[in-house]
């Protein structure tokens, strides 16, 4: 299948979630530092409030880690889900410091399993180049880069839609993002708390 297919799918795929189902935004998302100390895993988990079925399927994702200039991903690993690194923005006007590293959902094998209040991990990668600066996901609120126009005409923003037919016709969405135990974490060359 070629990728013009597949994004006319996803496409009308997200416009048949929206026409046939509830909304509700009830996914959150995090980024962890891995028990190794050198991988990073990005994680889904729902809200309490809903219970998806084991037929949830997703539909559409991306996820945009925001890291210091220069940050190399190494060694990405899709887990749940099939994840490509699709998109990289670097030093954007709207903050110079950080660049934008964008993962995009290409499609549902392994399949994403969510469970109420419970971690899925989606994908991990390592740092290529030892950088010990914290990393973030994209703030869809609060990020200056993640507000639409931006200096580079894109939308970096986070997103996930998933569809579970056995639960009513529900359609779940992207939420926000919940901190981590392991983030933020100290930067080896100061005393400073990393931030965001």
């Amino acid at each position: 299948m070629n990728g013009n297919t597949s994004r006319t799918k996803n496409l009308l795929f997200v416009f048949a979630l929206i026409i046939s189902g509830s909304l509700s935004a009830q996914l959150e998302c995090t980024i962890k530092l891995l028990e190794d100390g050198e991988t990073f895993g990005v994680y889904v988990r729902p809200l309490e409030e809903i219970s998806p079925s084991r037929n949830a399927v997703t539909g559409t994702g991306q996820i945009t880690v925001v890291v210091p200039n220069g940050f190399e991903i190494a060694e990405l690993q899709s887990v749940s889900g099939t994840w490509l690194l699709n998109a990289r923005v670097n030093a954007p006007e709207e903050n110079p410091l950080k660049d934008y590293i964008s993962f995009g959902f290409s499609y549902d094998h392994p399949i994403i399993r969510y469970i109420s209040q419970q971690e899925t991990l989606l994908f991990s990668f390592k740092n290529g180049n030892d950088m010990m600066e914290p990393l973030a996901l994209i703030d869809n609120d609060m990020d200056p880069f993640a507000q639409v126009p931006n200096s580079v005409g894109c939308n970096p923003g986070n997103e996930l839609s998933v569809f579970d037919a056995a639960k009513n016709k529900s359609v779940y969405r992207y939420f926000g993002n919940y901190q981590s135990e392991s983030l933020p974490f100290v930067n080896l060359n100061s005393s400073d708390t990393g931030k965001n």
